[in-house]
């Protein structure tokens, strides 16, 4: 497998030689002015090229590694599906004849989402009766994902996880 990294898409996977007629002669040298390209050398001398991560970690063996990445994968899928719950509950805030706290299911709905937007109401203020922390707890959730989604976790043998 040719590892040159303007072949390999991070989330298509190899495309190989069927999409070198569409790739810029001079991307190579755009990906290096931008530092967009790594190459990375694991423990054992195997070379690997990364476009646009954040972190590289390499684990000696190949179990610890997978279940590091497992564990990531569950964040992310955690970070996601709370991020459901917070769109469900700014959906329930636009009405302003439902009351969260008469024991349905909505006030589920709240304690469930309420922990990082209530941290963040006493900080952001109101503008024009919008509850900002709302907004801001999107952010954070999509910035937490974006983090976790682009580190690379590889072994020692250079598998990628």
């Amino acid at each position: 497998m040719d590892l040159n990294p303007f072949n390999y898409i991070p989330d298509w996977g190899y495309v190989g030689e069927s999409m070198n007629h569409l790739i810029d002669p001079y991307m190579e040298t755009y990906f290096e002015k931008m530092d967009r390209v790594q190459c990375y050398y694991t423990q054992q001398g195997v070379e690997i090229w990364f476009l646009n991560r954040y972190a590289i970690w390499e684990f000696p063996t190949t179990l610890q590694a997978y279940w590091i990445a497992y564990f990531r994968w569950c964040l992310v899928d955690a970070i996601r599906y709370y991020n459901i719950l917070v769109s469900l509950r700014f959906t329930l805030q636009m009405f302003g004849t439902v009351n969260p706290y008469d024991g349905r299911w909505f006030q589920t709905l709240y304690e469930m989402s309420g922990w990082l937007v209530k941290s963040l109401q006493g900080v952001l203020p109101n503008i024009f009766g919008w509850d900002l922390s709302i907004f801001f707890t999107f952010a954070i959730l999509e910035r937490a994902e974006h983090i976790l989604v682009r580190i690379a976790i590889v072994d020692s043998l250079g598998n990628r996880f």
